[in-house]
């Protein structure tokens, strides 16, 4: 796994700014999100989030199966 996602935050948080980023409930690597705008909003049209499956930095390629993390009981 890359580290593109972590040094970009880093130097974007300079700025005070972040990329918005997908969390994952099961244990995968979090993602960078694009959305897109709108140019003629319509009633209950919504952007789309672009989800990539690979890094948009260095095209290496994001886990496609994560395995879930288990809190153990106790």
């Amino acid at each position: 796994m890359c580290t593109c996602l972590a040094r970009t935050q880093q130097a974007l948080a300079k700025l005070n700014q972040r990329l918005p980023l997908l969390l994952s409930l099961s244990g995968g690597p979090d993602r960078p999100y694009f959305q897109t705008e709108l140019l003629r909003p319509r009633r209950g049209q919504k952007p789309l989030q672009l989800i990539p499956t690979f890094c948009p930095f260095c095209g290496v390629e994001y886990p496609t199966t994560a395995t879930p993390k288990v809190r153990p009981d106790g």
